[in-house]
């Protein structure tokens, strides 16, 4: 095991080296299922949770949990917090194919082409035609699309004139051009949708497929429809929407906790260890503010790999994102902890002292000014959470 020390005179959290990692396991979808979680910061009850009717909901204070029913009504319950789910009507397969995407996006969903435009942190780039589905070329992908409303193609790279063919299994082709300044294109008029079938996209003497089906929505309720994407095929397409539903109905939450609970006592020479988690893709910033006035870093760090953090997803410092002890060091008194999560990234928007990457103590004006800094942030949702921690 490597070994690093960081000298650290000025303030309490001195750091040496040690490894640390959680991993997650999600339970699958049960029979008699009458909500999913879709988004939590309680790390008991994770994303992907199947709630049956009956089932008791146990919630510690600072945690919320949102639910998500087969009608697509959503609850959030806030910890502390007991209660048995009420029984309700629904179609248990529908809440089970819920159940799986919010666990997690499909396989490889960066490689997925279709989905619709705009999409969370990160997997799938933003795309800029919003609610049209929109087929990256060169991807084999399954694409869902309304009677009579073709996708969008559009090419990875602009780089000069493209033309390709598209073929039909079935024997029809069509050509789609694209002029050296276009990005997208628009599926050939000669070549008609027809649900099921798969459609070759030949580009340099290779071949990319692409299989669509053409659904209708028919007044289907937004759970259900999400679930008939998946169960289409249409995973990527699946997830966007569950994200977007997800985004739309639940408020930015951040939880924050230690190895000792929400009030802790800890002593000289213990170690501290934190546990964060937000019920949304989120940017996360955190800070350790000493009862004699210093506020140092604590996350993100030079290796965090920035500030993002998966929604439902737990993040323990030290850990792999921050290598290394927390240890108490004096003065005595009464410290906090400051977490504040974001919707999207506000690091270049900050001072540059306020993310430095490393322990390096706030400036004291700074300091003082920590929570308007992240409050005062332009077209940005901030959660902030304050715990805080006795030191004897």
């Amino acid at each position: 095991m490597l070994n690093r020390q960081f000298p650290l005179p000025v303030h309490r959290l001195a750091l040496a080296a040690v490894a640390a990692g959680a991993l997650a396991l999600l339970p699958a979808a049960r029979a008699g299922a009458e909500a999913v979680v879709i988004a939590s910061t309680a790390p008991d009850l994770p994303a992907g949770q199947v709630i049956a009717d009956g089932d008791a909901i146990v919630l510690p204070e600072g945690t919320t949990v949102t639910l998500i029913t087969q009608a697509g009504e959503t609850l959030t319950l806030t910890g502390p917090h007991e209660s048995a789910l009420d029984p309700a009507s629904g179609r248990v397969g529908t809440l089970s194919t819920i159940a799986q995407l919010v666990q997690g996006p499909p396989d490889d969903l960066s490689t997925l082409g279709a989905t619709r435009g705009g999409f969370s942190a990160g997997s799938i780039p933003e795309l800029e035609s919003e609610g049209s589905v929109v087929v990256t070329v060169g991807r084999a992908t399954s694409v869902c699309v309304a009677p009579d409303e073709p996708p969008t193609l559009r090419r990875r790279a602009v780089e000069g004139e493209l033309r390709l063919t598209l073929v039909a299994d079935d024997g029809p082709a069509g050509e789609v051009y694209w002029a050296a300044d276009q990005h997208d294109a628009l599926w050939p008029e000669a070549l008609p949708l027809v649900d099921g079938v798969d459609y070759l996209i030949r580009e340099n003497g290779s071949d990319a497929t692409v299989r669509v089906r053409v659904m209708a929505r028919n007044g289907k309720g937004e759970v259900e429809w999400i679930s008939a994407l998946a169960e289409a095929g249409c995973m990527a397409q699946a997830y966007v929407a569950l994200t977007r539903l997800r985004d739309q109905s639940v408020p930015l939450s951040l939880y924050v906790t230690t190895s000792r609970g929400r009030q802790p006592l800890f002593q000289v020479g213990d170690d501290i260890r934190l546990k964060i988690q937000s019920n949304r893709d989120s940017f996360v910033y955190c800070y350790y503010l000493q009862s004699d006035g210093l506020v140092v870093p604590l996350f993100p760090m030079s290796e965090s790999g920035g500030a993002y953090l998966a929604a439902n997803t737990l993040l323990e410092l030290p850990g792999p994102r921050l290598v290394g002890d927390l240890q108490v060091a004096p003065p005595v008194g009464r410290d906090q902890v400051s977490c504040f999560a974001t919707d999207r990234d506000v690091t270049a928007e900050l001072p540059r002292d306020v993310v430095p990457l490393d322990f390096t103590p706030l400036p004291g004006a700074l300091a003082a000014s920590l929570a308007q800094l992240f409050t005062s942030l332009g077209d940005v949702e901030v959660a902030e959470v304050r715990l805080p921690i006795e030191i004897q």
